[in-house]
């Protein structure tokens, strides 16, 4: 099943990190860092599939070079706490082709980074397994022949970011349905879906490979807990929904004979739209009203006593819905926050 993951995080050297060291990491390449005379090689990091720069039509051609556009970004930074990078991490359907999920991943970094003047370093790892992701690199900076310039604030909006998130969730959901899938990845949280349902975990890669090879995890056992939860609600949820039809059914069916009976009595009949409850209490008041005019036939008690067994054993799944509903509330209060994708 396609799950949405995305996660944005800036690269910065208040935090120890270097965009040299960083590009050379996720690449799975050697490039040495000027600034600090460190060689940086990850050519024997297993997972890489793929790596590409992707630049703006204005972009000088040295921007194409991963050695020398990292060590150009950390140059133009001169502080202590210079914010380097913006790094996305995203997760890719584990259903589509190597060739359809290298096509949507570029084309969502040329729709919405290129396009804006960001250079975007664009890493494919795992793409074989069972946890397929991508790594983006952006820069902060405009650019331009000689180097870079200011800062582009507009790209720290907080509305781009959840745009962002929504262009990933469509080229994804395209991919899929090239691939025949029908089901839809979503950026929004459950809860801004309208669906009880508790988010899952992404695993990452640790946790992933001791799954894999039959080792139980905290996140898998949390995992597996999720899943069974929120198939108890979806059948909560079926059982309250036939339910509701049969509530329905029921109360065409007292609804009609009542009518007959206040009829054939010359009584005022409960309004077209009346409550079963209300039809219920009228019925029930019928043998007082008429005295012995008014006769309840066996098939009627048998309806009118199914009609209230019904509307019990709705009244109980209501009950059973409301503590899975706190269940999964404490669940999601207790979420670890999710793993860093490497």
């Amino acid at each position: 099943m396609a799950i949405y993951h995305l996660s944005m995080k800036i690269i910065s050297r208040k935090n120890g990190y270097s965009a040299v060291a960083s590009a050379a990491y996720r690449s799975g390449s050697v490039i040495p860092d000027d600034r600090t005379g460190l060689t940086h090689d990850y050519t024997r990091k297993r997972g890489v599939d793929d790596a590409v720069i992707l630049t703006p039509v204005n972009a000088p051609s040295w921007c194409g070079d991963r050695s020398v556009l990292w060590n150009a970004v950390e140059k133009a930074e001169q502080r202590r706490n210079s914010q380097l990078a913006r790094e996305i991490e995203l997760a890719i359907p584990r259903e589509i082709s190597r060739e359809a999920a290298r096509e949507a991943v570029l084309a969502f970094v040329r729709e919405n980074f290129v396009s804006r003047g960001m250079i975007a370093d664009v890493a494919f790892h795992h793409m074989d397994r069972t946890n397929p992701h991508a790594h983006i690199m952006l820069t902060t900076r405009a650019v331009g022949e000689t180097g870079f310039a200011g800062k582009v604030r507009d790209w720290n909006d907080r509305a781009l970011a959840e745009t962002w998130r929504a262009s990933w969730a469509d080229h994804a959901n395209r991919a899929l349905a090239n691939a025949g899938y029908q089901e839809e990845i979503d950026h929004r949280s459950y809860e801004r879906q309208g669906l009880e349902k508790a988010p899952g975990l992404h695993l990452g890669k640790a946790a992933c490979a001791m799954e894999k090879r039959g080792m139980e995890t905290e996140r898998g056992e949390q995992n597996r807990l999720i899943n069974s939860l929120n198939l108890e609600i979806q059948v909560s949820r079926t059982r309250l929904a036939v339910i509701q039809v049969q509530e329905n059914v029921r109360k065409r069916e007292l609804s009609d004979a009542a009518r007959r009976a206040a009829e054939a009595l010359n009584l005022t009949i409960p309004a077209a739209n009346a409550s079963a409850d209300t039809l219920r209490e009228f019925i029930a008041t019928l043998p007082q009203e008429c005295g012995n005019a008014w006769e309840m036939t066996p098939e009627f008690v048998a309806m009118n006593g199914k009609a209230n067994d019904i509307k019990r054993e709705g009244n109980a799944l209501v009950k059973e819905r409301d503590i899975l509903e706190k269940e999964m509330t404490g669940l999601r209060k207790a979420r670890p926050v999710a793993s860093i994708l490497s």
